[in-house]
C-alpha cells in the first residue's frame, strides 16, 4: 500500500509542477520572451523527470547492465517472468547494483544447486558481455568450489 500511496503523492506533485510551469506561459507580459523560453525548458525538463525518477530511485532491475566482471551477491530466479534477478557488486565499488538477466536453464539448475549447497562455493561471479541481440546481454555465471572436484 506505501508503493501505491508514494506513487500518487509523487505523480500528485509532478502534475502540479508541469501544470504551474505551463500556467506561467499564459501569466506575464509578452515583452519578457526570455521568461517564456525558460519555462518551456523547464516544463519539458519536468516532462522527463517521472522516467528518471522511477528507473534510479525507485529500485527496479536495470535490464541493460553494463559489460565487465561482477562479484554476485544474491539473485532470484524467476521462471515466470523468464528472468534472473541478481545482485551484483564490481571489483572495488562499494555499491551494490541489481540487474535483470535472461533466463537460461542451465544456469538456472546451477544457482538453484548454488542454492541449496551454498557452502561448498567459495565465490560466484558473473560476466556480462554484449549479448547477440541489442536487447539482450550475454551473462556467463562462473562457480569457484572450496574444493575442487578431483
Amino acid at each position: 500500500m506505501s508503493e501505491l500511496l508514494n506513487y500518487l503523492i509523487f505523480y500528485a506533485l509532478f502534475a502540479a509542477t508541469i501544470g504551474f510551469l505551463f500556467a506561467m506561459l499564459f501569466i506575464g507580459e509578452l515583452r519578457r520572451w526570455w521568461m517564456r523560453t525558460a519555462t518551456v525548458g523547464a516544463g519539458l525538463i519536468a516532462l522527463l523527470m517521472p522516467l528518471f525518477v522511477t528507473a534510479k530511485i525507485l529500485g527496479y532491475p536495470d535490464p541493460w547492465p553494463p559489460e565487465g566482471r561482477y562479484e554476485v551477491l544474491g539473485w532470484q530466479i524467476a521462471e515466470v517472468d523468464q528472468a534472473f534477478f541478481v545482485l551484483v557488486k564490481k571489483p572495488g565499488d562499494d555499491v551494490p547494483h541489481h540487474y535483470k538477466l535472461p533466463f537460461r536453464l542451465d544456469t538456472a539448475l546451477k544457482l538453484q544447486e548454488a542454492e541449496q549447497l551454498g557452502s561448498i562455493f567459495r565465490n560466484i561471479s558473473l560476466v556480462v558481455t554484449r549479448g547477440l541481440s541489442d536487447d539482450l546481454p550475454g551473462a556467463v555465471f562462473t562457480f569457484e568450489k572450496v574444493f575442487p572436484d578431483e
